[in-house]
């Protein structure tokens, strides 16, 4: 059964393909850089808050997409990812059926661009789900606009019903993102292709001895014969058939050059009309197609995915090897058809029976560069960008490129068996470059959800007007403002200006130097519609490096005596402002908990909580967690954790402890007696003097050689 389903229609070998690419992983999977924007704000301020985000963004209009979705799926990650990919698969199944009812003809080449187009290596950003979920739309609609087009065109009893329906796709999906408004300038010749002339049996049959040798159709020229009449008649037919697409596009780009221009947003595509603008996309458009066309496979034989000293590598491996198998297998039922004789023409499309010569290759090539054209518009140059960033100014110029990488295959590969392999060797390859980047993606999903969950254990409420302040970015696929809104998100923040909480890095947003923090330097920040403004002394200083097994520290100023600090981070712990936490909970973290898959079951939750309870002198409930982590079987990974613990048990009186849990932690770590000695320097003045502390004391300067 599977054998005669797959050998009329490959749309589920497609949806296969397209689940194994991008779909193990999504239970995995979380929220990445722009995706927060849209969480953030949704959450925040619901379709109020994403019409003044993305009205700062450029498009005002894709808020219907947001607006009706946020009901339904709510603000857990799974919902976003399962959409879209289900929404990608659409887009690439209505691809090949525009390209199976244009080109009937060109069967393999039609799945093998279907394929490429699904699977092409330069766009890897498919784990961003929430932010893309317009883009998957707008293309989907751009392909069901393209197909209702050419129902109307060939049904011309229900052209009123067709057309109506084609034009109300094409202005939803122009009006949500402006990605796709290149591809509208492929219309004409999308009609022109599907539109039968007077006379165009005749022109055809002009080629009937070439058919007949067994040559491409594609490649037949007109009969010396046909009349201009004809290409005149039928040039009329395109260009009123095009009119009312083109009233939309004209519409579409006087609301968004003139009228959002006008407003000052971003991006606006006049600002690309000049000279300048023009020469520079001219110059750089040799070395984007060589990035898209050449560079980005490279991608799939990364010899760090060979390496063998990795588990991941091996499940990767496992994929990619379990694809190429079933790929093949895959090839193994189909019949691929390729009309070279004219006495098949009387059984196809009109497509068929009048053709520019050469279409398809001229088809992928203007699909490509009109497909470009919006990201220079906007002043974009691919290959300067930073990857895997860049791979989203190419979303649009991917279906010509897969056409063209199916010519290129076709080409390349003539025998049958050959063919079979090669399709089996790059598609198994494909899917598990994508399982690759996805794994990337995962690992920095728990990152992050190791940064929300114990930030949340260690700081259950924080005062707004807080910057969180670190050396460098400290997330993966993020970035200082999109950390900032994860972390208002995560405190279920209702405000949008001004913000009650924004993340720096010192090296990268911060805007003044660490030393002068502590004068009181007014600390500022603007991203689209939120804004932040607080008093440098109003910020807590972290460390996060859970790679080197440590937790989340949320230093004090005296923290700033550990010499295995980064520099920058020991002058700014001189004012980090522990005041700002409390040990309350302002809202009932329902958004909190249907992002962060929380996990207490682990060394970091005891630290926590201990460090929390260290703040507010709460020294039992110190001794009470470590007591637990014990009985859990956790253990700290860093000799700096040790420190809220051997305080705990200092100040309730059991100095052996305390010098005992001395001794570990300056045996754990390097550098300990610079942070540790001024610990027990301290612990003397704040307790009660007794010999047990006299003795532990001169013990633990004798261990750590404190002078």
């Amino acid at each position: 059964m599977f054998k005669f389903f797959a050998r009329r229609d490959p749309r589920a070998a497609l949806i296969a393909a397209g689940v194994l690419a991008f779909g193990l992983l999504i239970p995995a999977l979380g929220f990445f850089q722009d995706d927060w924007h849209f969480i953030h704000y949704g959450s925040a301020a619901g379709g109020r808050g994403m019409l003044e985000f993305l009205t700062m963004d450029g498009r005002p209009t894709a808020a219907w997409v947001y607006a009706t979705l946020y009901p339904l799926l709510g603000f857990a990650p799974l919902p976003w990812q399962v959409l879209s990919l289900t929404l990608r698969l659409i887009a690439v199944l209505l691809f090949f059926s525009t390209l199976t009812a244009l080109f009937p003809n060109r069967t393999r080449a039609n799945r093998l661009a279907s394929f490429f187009f699904l699977l092409y290596p330069i766009f890897t950003l498919q784990p961003q789900a929430v932010v893309y979920t317009e883009h998957w739309i707008s293309f989907a609609l751009y392909f069901a606009s393209l197909l209702f087009m050419l129902r109307a065109l060939r049904e011309p009893k229900r052209w009123l019903l067709f057309s109506a329906l084609a034009i109300l796709a094409e202005t939803i999906h122009l009006f949500t993102v402006e990605y796709f408004v290149g591809l509208e300038l492929l219309r004409p010749l999308i009609i022109w292709l599907a539109v039968k002339p007077t006379g165009g049996r005749e022109i055809y049959a002009g080629n009937e001895q070439g058919a007949k040798q067994g040559r491409n159709p594609d490649s037949l020229q007109k009969n010396d014969g046909a009349s201009n009449s004809g290409y005149a008649q039928i040039t009329r037919r395109v260009a009123l058939a095009w009119f009312p697409y083109l009233l939309v596009l004209l519409l579409f780009l006087y609301w968004r050059v003139d009228f959002l221009g006008s407003l000052g947003l971003r991006n606006n595509p006049a600002d690309a009309l000049t000279l300048q603008s023009i020469l520079s996309a001219l110059q750089n458009l040799p070395a984007d197609l060589a990035l898209l066309l050449a560079a980005s496979w490279s991608k799939l034989v990364d010899p760090s995915a060979f390496e063998l000293n990795r588990a991941r590598n091996f499940v990767v491996l496992g994929i990619t090897f379990s694809s190429a198998i079933l790929a093949y297998i895959y090839t193994s039922t189909q019949v691929d058809t390729y009309i070279g004789t004219l006495k098949n023409t009387r059984h196809l499309s009109p497509t068929s029976q009048f053709l520019i010569p050469n279409s398809y290759p001229l088809s992928g090539i203007l699909s490509l560069l009109l497909g470009l054209a919006p990201a220079y518009a906007a002043n974009f140059i691919i290959h300067l960008k930073l990857e895997p960033w860049n791979g989203r100014f190419a979303l649009a110029a991917l279906p010509g490129a897969g056409m063209l990488a199916a010519l290129a295959f076709e080409s390349l590969f003539t025998s049958e068996k050959t063919r079979r392999v090669m399709f089996a060797i790059l598609i198994g390859l494909l899917i598990g470059h994508h399982n690759r980047v996805a794994f990337d993606f995962k690992n920095a999903w728990e990152k992050q959800v190791t940064l929300y969950e114990q930030l949340s254990w260690r700081a259950p409420y924080i005062e707004p007007g807080t910057a969180v302040i670190t050396d460098q970015e400290i997330l993966g696929y993020m970035g200082d403002y999109p950390t900032s809104f994860a972390l208002q998100t995560i405190y279920d923040t209702k405000s949008l200006r001004p913000s009650p909480y924004w993340f720096f890095a010192i090296s990268e947003n911060l805007n003044t130097d660490a030393a002068s923090l502590a004068e009181g330097v007014e600390l500022t920040a603007k991203k689209y519609a939120s804004t932040f403004t607080a008093d440098s002394r109003d910020s807590l200083i972290i460390v996060f490096e859970p790679e080197k097994n440590q937790c989340l520290w949320i230093l004090r100023p005296e923290d700033a005596a550990y010499r295995g600090l980064p520099d920058a981070v020991k002058r700014a712990a001189l004012v980090s402002n522990l005041s700002r936490i409390q040990d309350k909970h302002e809202t009932d973290r329902a958004l909190y908990r249907a992002i962060v898959p929380e996990n207490p079951a682990s060394w970091c939750f005891h630290y926590q909580r201990a460090d929390l309870a260290r703040q507010i002198g709460d020294w039992e409930q110190v001794v009470f967690f470590w007591e637990l982590a014990e009985r859990g079987g956790y253990a700290p990974g860093h000799g700096f954790e040790y420190i809220p613990f051997i305080q705990g048990y200092a100040h309730m009186g059991n100095w052996r402890q305390a010098l005992a849990l001395t001794r570990q932690s300056n045996r754990v770590s390097a550098n300990m007696k610079t942070i540790l000695c001024p610990v027990w320097q301290g612990l003397k003045m704040e307790t009660p003097p007794s010999a047990e502390r006299d003795s532990a004391s001169a013990d633990a300067d004798e261990i750590l050689g404190c002078q």
